[in-house]
């Protein structure tokens, strides 16, 4: 029975880790802060959550779904969204700086990390992460992956950005996230034009 049990153990074992490198991911704010849809600073009652997409490892895996397939992903972004730790946020829409994860890296080298913030009744409010910037990516080696607002170009998949300001918004009915994620695309595609020429 004990050879069964310790084959069994190495056998599990490597489901639960990425690699041998240890990581610590914060969500640290700097010039940006979280706001309501109002623009007032989101308080204490809200949480905000760190982690990845199901499915998804880039970015570019996310804008490369058609307009209905990204409605349907964020519709049902409660199961989608897959957390690796959670902060309070501070009276002032700041958040408390101690790390969100730390341990072994909790998804592949280059995986792209989200935000994920709720308010007090648990309702979903925003989703936020930037391309163009391995601040929001899993580390390929031992160090820290640290969320800025403020780095490469913030990108609300659900909710708005405002200057470096992430503002909240409920999640909308299934309807309006068909517009949505049309409109996000296409300036996606207008942002990455710009950036060739």
């Amino acid at each position: 029975m004990k050879k069964i049990a310790a084959l069994l153990s190495l056998a599990i074992a490597p489901a639960f880790s990425f690699g041998a490198i240890t990581i610590s991911i914060y969500a640290e704010t700097l010039d940006g802060v979280y706001l309501n849809p109002d623009l007032s600073p989101v308080n204490q009652t809200y949480t905000i959550s760190i982690g990845t997409l199901s499915g998804l490892t880039t970015f570019s895996d996310f804008t490369n779904l058609s307009a209905s397939e990204q409605a349907d992903y964020l519709v049902n972004i409660g199961s989608n969204f897959e957390p690796v730790g959670t902060y309070n946020f501070e009276a002032n829409g700041q958040l408390v700086l101690i790390p969100a994860y730390n341990g072994d890296a909790p998804a592949p080298q280059g995986t792209q990390l989200y935000t994920f913030v709720k308010d007090a009744l648990g309702t979903v409010q925003g989703l936020f992460t930037s391309e163009g910037t391995n601040d929001w990516i899993v580390p390929a080696e031992n160090g820290s992956a640290r969320l800025f607002l403020n780095a490469g170009t913030p990108t609300a998949l659900i909710g708005g950005i405002s200057g470096d300001n992430a503002v909240l918004q409920a999640v909308p009915e299934p309807s309006t996230y068909a517009l949505l994620a049309g409109v996000m695309t296409l300036g996606l595609v207008a942002y990455r034009r710009r950036q060739k020429a």
